[in-house]
């Protein structure tokens, strides 16, 4: 079976709302999303993969992780214009042949259950299988109403879902899905969605089954997903010190990367420190991800994500924050002493 990856679209679908950072390359303990989902590929044996981008020449197809899978072969496939998801598949239909096959939306991220969802669909057969993730909060999602495997139809988000069951962005279809695209309108925002197509196929009698998933997952599209998820690939970091450690405590698991320096610090892991970082003077607390060339200096930080090339100083404490790549955080020492803030959209900030 080969696969989709989905990593394309418009600039509001494509990227996180407020980190500006394409769905697919944020960071979960100093790994892009599209690691994990490349990982649970090979896991499941699938060695063909089709990555949907914007271009050729964009940062989806220039992240350098693509092209080091021994014993799987990358395509990109152009979306040059964002018509919206189904159109996205609709690209795929000359890669995917006659079979049927797997697609995965770009900004999901799960752990585990893949291989037994491809087993499972390769012997149902079904026009659509879709993989259905319990939520606690469905009317934020988009959801399946199902008796017992089968689809009876998908809801968009609305306060009263009939169920708790998300779609999680991971598809088996038939080739059935192309015929549907070709006919389906644009939906109200002026896309050709995914679901609408899979709406199609149930109007037409033919089967749509449901997979409930077991295990992780998170829709990267939520600013506390990249928290959470950040927690559980935390959770089973293994020790890893490359860089250098002077003056300074370790404890627990900590992984320190190459030209890495630590120095009269205390890290209390789990603790991910990227490639040519610098944490001088500061305590680092558990479940924080700090990127590559990032300098952080006089500070306190716990459960927290710092992208690449950020600069942290004199930071009292920090903790359950997500820093954006390139970002700069600094405590001011002349007065008046005031809080400076740039905020993107949907953002959340708590001051003492």
């Amino acid at each position: 079976m080969k696969a989709v990856i989905l990593a394309a679209g418009r600039p509001a679908h494509l990227r996180h709302p407020v980190l500006g950072v394409p769905k697919a390359l944020l960071p979960v303990a100093n790994r892009p999303v599209a690691a994990y989902a490349l990982d649970l590929l090979q896991r499941a044996g699938i060695a063909e993969v089709g990555v949907v981008v914007e271009s050729r020449d964009g940062p989806m197809a220039a992240w350098p992780g693509w092209r080091s899978r021994p014993g799987m072969k990358i395509f990109f496939l152009e979306q040059s214009l964002p018509l919206g998801t189904a159109h996205a598949v609709k690209m795929a239909q000359g890669f995917v042949g006659g079979d049927l096959f797997l697609v995965i939306a770009g900004d999901c991220l799960l752990d585990g259950g893949l291989a037994e969802f491809l087993e499972w669909a390769g012997a149902a057969r079904p026009a659509a299988g879709l993989l259905l993730a319990a939520v606690p909060d469905p009317e934020a999602y988009g959801v399946a109403d199902v008796a017992g495997d089968r689809v009876l139809r998908l809801v968009e988000k609305r306060e009263r879902p009939p169920g708790n069951l998300a779609l999680a962005g991971v598809y088996v279809f038939s080739r059935e899905i192309f015929a549907a695209i070709d006919v389906m309108r644009p939906s109200a925002r002026g896309d050709l969605e995914l679901t609408g197509a899979v709406q199609l196929l149930l109007e037409r009698g033919l089967p749509v089954l449901a997979y409930q998933h077991r295990g992780f997952w998170r829709d990267m599209g939520r600013p506390q997903a990249i928290l959470e998820a950040n927690t559980f690939f935390l959770d089973r970091l293994a020790p890893d010190v490359k860089g250098e450690v002077s003056r300074s405590h370790l404890e627990g698991r900590v992984s320190v990367g190459l030209r890495a320096r630590v120095i009269n610090s205390h890290i209390v892991g789990p603790v991910a420190i990227g490639e040519g970082t610098a944490v001088i003077n500061s305590w680092i607390g558990p479940f924080s991800a700090i990127g590559d060339h990032v300098v952080i200096e006089d500070c306190e930080a716990e459960r927290s994500v710092i992208m690449n090339n950020c600069r942290l100083r004199g930071v009292a404490r920090l903790e359950g924050s997500v820093i954006g790549e390139g970002s700069r955080v600094g405590r001011r020492a002349s007065k008046p002493l005031a809080y400076r803030l740039t905020v993107g959209e949907r953002s959340e900030i708590e001051v003492p």
